[in-house]
């Protein structure tokens, strides 16, 4: 059964095992083809990189996969773009034919992930034509350990415009695009020790650091997006840094405090994004997970009230909750006790470190100085201290692992109760042969001998 039958268009897919991509019905006019060669201009051009048996099993696998259609726009509206990529009803309506239809359950995900039987996965989702594609942060990232690499990538698989040719005015364009991966473990959520979790994260900053070295800042770190590595990983491997785009703002939950701030129209100038945000946005995924486990697989009965407000679409309280957590700092009783010392202490040595930042940052956007000084001292921020800042944390999550190895050695391990000196005595002497006498032994009571 087609699903867009009802809306005046049809679907048509063709595999092909070369390239694996989905001819569409031909356009309905010149001028709209026309249109769609100026939309796409600049994407890129199909590029692959696997050799040929793998191409097949790859197409085998992605063979399921039905090219959906997705309306709406992410640019300038970060609220309905959480609402969509969370899967909820769009409320926006598309006009077709001069009919207006009511879009709730026509949405699907913007992005499909299928897992290749050779390790690797197989990522599928539609992006917007303005915005820059997954790709080009994945080919920066080519080489660095602890970021996840692609194998074979292709930017244009299809463009709405493909689908659908009777178009609203103005309409929003998207592209498919297509990119083969290394298959690594699942998100951090799923850590099996606590010694997992933290080196998954310390892993990560590494790599968030190397990464930044050739010029590109991740911008949307977050929970979903630090993957576990396998389970006999080295060094450097224990956490995988991968993307998942949201195009500019981020994960609303790990946001900075600054990032936040900057969504209030009367907070201008807006800074740029710096890695200082994506390190905040380390704490809180750090926060959030010790905060919210009891061990592995066990939430908390009762996770702490702020991580509600942390997703609030509102930026200002969202923002206000934050900076009052850290700037407070957090309650013993926050803590789980499978964590023990070691993870305490590293979220709030970790809180100081990310409430300095917040302070410096907020200094300088409310300073009444001129914008070239403001910008100075923004460029003196971001720049200067920027391998001591990392130095700084990655010791904090180094002494942690240190600590979580002592903590679990010193652990109490049961043995078989054993009974006191004394009543093993007592047993001892009831049992002993006839005729034996042992030190232990009482004197005998002298008796009178009759004359």
């Amino acid at each position: 059964m087609n699903p867009f039958r009802n809306l005046g268009f049809e679907v048509r897919r063709v595999r092909n095992l070369e390239n694996d991509v989905y001819n569409p019905r031909p356009l309905a006019s010149a001028s709209a083809a026309a249109s769609v060669s100026s939309s796409t201009a600049g994407m890129g051009t199909p590029h692959n990189t696997l050799p040929s048996a793998e191409i097949v099993a790859t197409s085998i696998v992605l063979a399921s996969f039905f090219p959906f259609i997705s309306w709406g726009s992410d640019a300038g509206n970060e609220e309905r773009n959480e609402k969509r990529d969370e899967g909820r009803p769009s409320e926006r309506t598309q006009r077709n034919g001069g009919r207006k239809l009511r879009k709730e359950n026509l949405q699907p995900p913007d992005r499909t992930i299928r897992r290749a039987p050779n390790k690797l996965a197989a990522s599928l989702h539609w992006r917007s034509a303005d915005r820059s594609p997954e790709t080009e942060f994945l080919l920066a990232a080519q080489g660095i350990q602890g970021i996840i690499q692609m194998i074979s990538y292709q930017d244009v698989c299809a463009t709405t415009l493909d689908f659908h040719p009777a178009l609203p005015e103005d309409p929003e364009i998207r592209v498919k695009l297509r990119i083969v991966m290394e298959k690594h473990g699942a998100s951090v959520w799923n850590f099996t020790s606590r010694y997992q979790a933290i080196a998954a994260i310390r892993d990560a900053i590494s790599a968030h650091k190397e990464l930044l070295m050739r010029g590109v800042i991740h911008r949307d770190i977050s929970a979903q997006n630090i993957l576990l590595g396998r389970a006999d990983a080295p060094d450097g491997l224990r956490g995988i840094l991968t993307h998942r785009p949201r195009y500019g703002y981020g994960t609303r939950t790990y946001q900075s405090v600054s990032i936040l701030m900057s969504a209030d129209p009367e907070n201008h100038p807006i800074p740029p994004h710096d890695y200082l945000d994506d390190l905040e946005s380390f704490f809180y995924v750090t926060t959030h997970l010790i905060l919210s486990f009891k061990g592995p697989g066990e939430c908390v009965k009762s996770p702490p009230v702020f991580f509600s407000y942390w997703d609030d679409l509102d930026a200002r309280a969202a923002s206000a909750s934050k900076s009052t957590l850290v700037r407070g700092g957090f309650h013993a009783h926050f803590f789980p006790a499978y964590w023990g010392e070691a993870c305490k202490t590293l979220v709030r040595g970790f809180q100081a470190f990310i409430k300095a930042v917040i302070n410096e940052k907020i200094e300088i956007r409310f300073s009444e100085i001129g914008e070239d000084e403001r910008a100075r001292r923004w460029d003196a921020l971001v720049g200067e201290d920027l391998d001591t800042n990392y130095a700084r944390v990655d010791e904090l999550f180094r002494v942690a692992l240190e600590n979580i190895v002592a903590e679990d050695s010193k652990a109490v391990v049961p043995t078989k109760p054993s009974m006191p000196r004394e009543a093993v005595n007592s047993q001892r002497n009831l049992k002993r042969m006839l005729g034996e006498e042992t030190a232990e032994d009482p004197l005998r009571k002298r008796t009178r001998r009759r004359a």
